[in-house]
């Protein structure tokens, strides 16, 4: 998939046999199908309904080292189930995130709209130890979805704004 030379014929009848072993696959495999998935062009709204079935009957054992991918890889493939990004998202902060997540979290789940400014809130607290890590892009990313979704975790802001 990442290589990019499958037909669209072929990505129909390889998401028809995803979909089919999603059940068995483990948590770090869903967040692999999921991350994949999501940076292929070929999008299905069956198997991303699959997918977040299996992932939600998952979530308990998701390793966190993988919670960010997976959010990344459902928001890149305009995952409905805000929910699931919710959830999932509070696992990753109450898990301790890791600088480089940040951006790619709060983004993910501002572009499908998850981000409100509770979650947004609730982010920011656990990621303040994480901000002398960000670059300049990563600050401008995260301001910007701080300021779209409302979030008024003013230490947070501030410290961006640094």
């Amino acid at each position: 998939l990442k290589a990019g030379f499958f037909h669209q014929g072929m990505f129909h009848v390889l998401s028809e046999v995803v979909m089919e072993r999603l059940e068995s696959l483990s948590p770090y495999e869903l967040s692999k199908v999921a991350l994949t998935w999501g940076q292929a062009s070929y999008k299905d709204d069956a198997l991303v309904q699959s997918l977040c079935k299996a992932i939600h009957t998952n979530l308990p054992s998701f390793p966190k080292s993988r919670i960010s991918y997976t959010i990344h890889g459902l928001s890149l493939l305009d995952c409905k189930d805000k929910q699931l990004l919710v959830d999932l998202a509070s696992a990753w902060a109450t898990k301790g995130p890791e600088p480089i997540q940040v951006p790619s979290v709060m983004c993910g789940l501002a572009r499908v709209e998850a981000l409100d400014p509770s979650l947004c809130n609730q982010i920011a607290a656990c990621s303040l130890q994480c901000v002398p890590h960000f670059n300049v892009k990563s600050v401008a990313a995260i301001l910007l979805t701080c300021a779209q979704s409302g979030c008024t975790h003013t230490e947070f802001l501030d410290s961006l704004g640094k």
